[in-house]
């Protein structure tokens, strides 16, 4: 059962979490699997998430509602969403719940299993995830590789599945704490703005929803970029990528907001006028043309 009290502030903010599954949606970010969350504005000790698959998501009942701590279901969910109780061994929701939990200026958490990705986890030297581009460069100097194998238990204990899913407590915090480059009990934000799954995907996160879709797409687009110059590199002598220096990072990271501001507009009007989605908060998924 869902409580039927809601404020204006929150039916806002589930509306622009659905508008996020779309715009990932797409820019191939989420097909039927990976996910988007986001604190719960009205009680940051919970978060909004949901499995199903991102072009499908339409209402509050599609999203669940979680406990940040300890990844349960919110017996009592909130505005019309869900509370999964029995969730699937597969769920990866602790993926969201860890590092919210680790980290409270954080709002919300991507997770995309975006094919180049997957190819850049796999990668050394040059092909390693670096900032190439000035659209990315809260990426930095790399993207740390988060290999799940390190923290399986014995061999012998049949109580984690090896299938590289973060689909418990365990690996989820140790996840969450690969995000920083010495971890402190106090940590407010994470050092990385993006971390790498071995041969699965990758993770980001935002001080706000669309501070997180930003990276997400431009994390992309930025390895699509880095593995296009490394292919016309093909058949001659490599001579190696030049990258964004640390200063050059830095300073296109200052531009960071504004780039935001600029493009969530933009890529919410493209689903919002898309037939493919409807966002039932947001009047029925559909603005004129105007």
């Amino acid at each position: 059962m869902s409580t039927n009290h809601t404020t204006p502030d929150l039916t806002s903010s589930l509306s622009s979490l659905i508008t996020a599954f779309h715009i990932l949606h797409k820019h191939t970010l989420l097909d039927a699997y990976g996910h988007i969350s986001l604190r719960d504005p009205t009680d940051p000790t919970r978060f909004f998430c949901s499995s199903l698959p991102a072009n499908l998501i339409s209402s509050p009942s599609d999203l669940d509602h979680w406990n940040v701590a300890d990844g349960t279901a919110v017996r009592k969910p909130a505005a019309g969403t869900t509370s999964n109780t029995r969730p699937s061994q597969y769920s990866e929701h602790w993926i969201h719940a860890c590092i919210l939990d680790r980290y409270p200026e954080v709002n919300s958490v991507v997770h995309s299993h975006h094919p180049a990705m997957v190819a850049a986890s796999l990668q050394k030297g040059d092909y390693r995830a670096r900032a190439v581009w000035h659209m990315a460069g809260f990426i930095g100097s790399g993207c740390p590789v988060f290999d799940p194998a390190n923290y399986y238990p014995s061999s012998g204990s049949s109580s984690t599945k090896r299938n590289l899913l973060i689909s418990s407590k365990p690996l989820g915090s140790a996840l969450a704490k690969s995000f920083c480059l010495n971890p402190q009990p106090f940590d407010r934000l994470p050092d990385e703005a993006v971390v790498l799954l071995r041969g699965h995907g990758f993770v980001t996160w935002g001080g706000c929803l669309e501070d997180a879709v930003y990276r997400a797409i431009y994390s992309v687009k930025n390895v699509e970029v880095q593995f296009q110059a490394l292919q016309l590199q093909a058949g001659n002598k490599p001579s190696g990528l030049v990258h964004l220096g640390a200063e050059e990072s830095e300073d296109c990271s200052s531009g960071f907001n504004e780039g935001r501001r600029r493009a969530w507009p933009s890529w919410r009007a493209e689903v919002m006028r898309s037939p493919m989605y409807v966002n039932e908060l947001s009047g029925g998924g559909r603005v004129n043309g105007r």
